[in-house]
């Protein structure tokens, strides 16, 4: 494929509609179907770079903005039909233009300055997208690989951004090989391709077998399916459960959706009716958790939480604040969010997430913190299983949206080597194992799923990403200015000489 952008400018309009049109299908593809196609996106985008030098500022804007706009309206277009879509989404394409306005302000204060120096930039970008409290991950270039995860096997070593490293690395070689043949540089790019590849089987075959251990039974509950009237009652739902949950054998855990309770008051978790009949159920049925999305005030705080509830068999309950918020929908800044007149909830609320990790070995995540790579590492290393709790109504029935949400969390599986349970209002109850392969997935309103039980031992990227990620921005960033050290230390040598 080679789709030249030179002198766009001067086509038709037809011109740049079809040049759209084709980058747009080949990102819904690699998106939604085959990731490693996504590396022929970028071989454009590394042409685009190179060809910086010939023409002016505006122009080159203009064409990275056709190329990003394509990108997201391929991977992304699912969004328009959901609430304040639109938004979100072109507020994702405009940031992540960032990196390349970045890369035309240094190429034009350097001459030594080349396409290759566009990779840290971009993973330095991706890297404070996930750390960022106000981000949109979704795209993060390593998640292409999501719907080919025999691809990357590998994610326990160096995660998702060693997935962004390696596309951006494959692509600029073919690039690179494009511009100046020759077998050696065909046999670079086959090693580059390749080598992961085979790590990736041979990683999965040597793990074929799960842990030894016992089988637990877990009930993921979808109040879809649930009488309506039901929940709008937060009393008359939790009593229904406990009719419901007494009619289920042996059951471990039982998970609830995000936001299935409302109104919850936090700072007295163990009382009100909802408490009684959810916590009566855990002891007469012998249940060993039940985790429940609630959303409620923090008097401490004045604000609302949106967070869980986490029940335990020998403790009291444990709150689980969600951390991560949906941009807009969720969270601004308190002064935006009040210029705006939003009403948002408050992630700083502290909560009981270490105890539940440290006490219980399982880590609770809510909905949208399923996205962040570093967020879920950090917290898994102690754990032996991932509980992620989530709505869906915001997707709208987008087809595509939950496939890729479904995807996106195999990917957290891989990099932790836990086995991970969803369970989703208006979406499907899912249990992936801990190669991110999908073991079971149901629609109905009480999901049973059987786990195989293990005592995790972490992965190198668990253990480690936290140590590694201030080392690897500082190489990043003196990638990025080496260029201009270069001219500052010739021009140096050059007056010491004269």
């Amino acid at each position: 494929m080679d789709i030249d952008l030179k002198g766009s400018l001067k086509l038709p309009f037809i011109g740049y509609i079809i040049r759209f049109a084709i980058l747009s299908f080949l990102s819904f593809i690699s998106w939604n179907y085959f990731g490693i196609l996504f590396v022929l996106f970028w071989f454009e985008v590394f042409k685009l770079l190179d060809d910086t030098d010939n023409i002016s500022f505006r122009r080159s804007f203009f064409r990275f903005f056709l190329i990003v706009a394509s990108w997201h309206f391929g991977a992304l277009s699912w969004m328009f039909g959901i609430d304040q879509g639109f938004f979100g989404f072109l507020n994702n394409l405009l940031l992540h233009l960032v990196p390349f306005v970045v890369f035309l302000v240094l190429k034009n204060r350097s001459t030594f300055f080349r396409p290759i120096f566009f990779i840290p930039i971009w993973l330095l970008f991706e890297y404070f997208e996930n750390v960022s409290l106000i981000s949109f991950p979704w795209v993060i270039l390593g998640n292409v690989f999501s719907n080919q995860i025999y691809f990357v096997q590998w994610y326990e070593f160096i995660g998702v951004e060693g997935g962004s490293l390696w596309l951006l690395v494959v692509s600029y070689l073919l690039f690179y090989l494009n511009k100046h043949f020759s077998y050696k540089n065909l046999l670079l790019f086959l090693l580059v391709l390749g080598l992961p590849i085979l790590l990736s089987l041979l990683v999965r075959g040597s793990n074929s077998l799960e842990h030894k251990g016992g089988v637990k039974k877990y009930i993921l509950y979808n109040p879809e399916y649930s009488p309506h009237e039901l929940l709008r009652n937060k009393q008359e739902l939790a009593f229904y459960l406990k009719k419901k949950l007494a009619k289920i054998d042996t059951v471990h855990a039982v998970l609830i959706p995000e936001t299935t309770f409302r109104g919850i008051k936090l700072d007295v978790l163990n009382k009100g009716l909802t408490f009684k009949y959810l916590n009566n159920s855990l002891i007469e049925n012998e249940i060993e958790h039940i985790f429940y999305g609630a959303t409620g005030f923090d008097k401490g705080s004045r604000s609302l939480v949106n967070g869980g509830v986490f029940l335990s068999s020998s403790d009291d309950p444990y709150l689980k604040v969600k951390k991560k918020l949906v941009p807009y929908s969720e969270y601004l800044p308190k002064k935006i969010a009040a210029f705006l007149e939003k009403i948002i909830y408050n992630p700083f609320v502290e909560g009981s997430e270490d105890e539940i990790i440290n006490n219980k070995k399982v880590l609770p995540l809510i909905c949208y913190e399923g996205f962040f790579s570093f967020f879920v590492a950090n917290k898994a290393r102690k754990t032996n299983i991932i509980y992620l709790i989530s709505s869906e109504s915001f997707f709208k029935e987008s087809y595509f949206g939950k496939r890729q949400y479904n995807n996106i969390l195999r990917l957290r599986a891989i990099e932790t080597r836990l086995p991970l349970l969803k369970a989703s209002f208006k979406g499907e109850s899912l249990h992936l194992n801990k190669f991110g392969e999908v073991i079971g997935k149901d629609r109905v309103e009480f999901a049973s799923f059987f786990v195989k039980q293990s005592v995790a031992k972490g992965t190198c990227y668990t253990k480690y990403v936290d140590k590694c990620r201030s080392f690897l921005v500082i190489i990043f960033l003196l990638v990025i200015v080496s260029p201009f050290l270069y001219v500052l230390f010739k021009r140096k040598v050059s007056k010491y000489i004269n």
